[in-house]
């Protein structure tokens, strides 16, 4: 059953694993973060908006993007994996 499932379950990792970075209004929402609870987004709008560095906030924004490119492509690359592996390659081509 696992098999049939793992297709569904990696899709959904992969949307969480991206909406997971997304904790940017929620976490201003409730107050001025610091210390262990600062997130990257956070990070990266404090160099933006109040320290007026845009070049260090567009560097942890597309370090960031590279870190959710390279973390579904290794979610997809495992899907695949697995899909091949229940059907072993019957029907791949």
């Amino acid at each position: 059953m696992l098999p049939l499932m793992a297709p569904g379950i990696a899709i959904a990792f992969a949307l969480v694993f991206v909406m997971s970075f997304g904790v940017f209004p929620s976490a201003i929402l409730l107050g001025q973060p610091a210390g262990s609870t600062r997130t990257i987004a956070i990070a990266a709008y404090q160099q933006a908006f109040e320290f007026y560095d845009m070049s260090y906030a567009s560097a942890i924004a597309v370090i960031m993007g590279l870190f959710q490119l390279a973390g579904l492509l290794i979610i997809l690359l495992l899907r695949r994996r697995m899909v091949m592996a229940a059907t072993m390659g019957v029907g791949k081509r």
